[in-house]
């Protein structure tokens, strides 16, 4: 859909791209059956180095943010997420990156 669409369709990176959490719901047992030991374990590999380039959230029109997980307590200003470099693994990752992928709201957060 985002190469049909690319100004109207958006990736936002979700918990799942992580490497460990694909790995241990199939992702990687996946590649390999579907390509056989070597050719599965390299695209798995190269598909979670494109995992974390993958955007961590989304502004639109400066009103609405969008992001798999949530907000969370440590985050308290959009320039908070843009700081974030990518490529970024979870071993390399801060609070601001747990809460953008695994918070769950239980109230929302105004920004400043």
């Amino acid at each position: 859909m985002q190469i049909e669409h690319p100004e109207n369709v958006h990736l936002i990176r979700g918990n799942h791209e992580a490497s460990d959490i694909n790995a241990l719901f199939g992702f990687r047992i996946e590649c390999i059956e579907r390509m056989g030991e070597n050719d599965g374990i390299w695209a798995w590999t190269r598909f979670n180095q494109l995992f974390n380039c993958i955007p961590l959230a989304a502004l639109i029109e400066k009103k609405i943010i969008c992001m798999h997980g949530g907000i969370g307590r440590s985050i308290h200003a959009v320039e908070q997420i843009e700081k974030l470099e990518r490529p970024i693994t979870m071993d390399a990752g801060s609070i601001v990156l747990m809460d953008l992928l695994w918070y769950s709201f239980s109230e929302c957060t105004k920004f400043n």
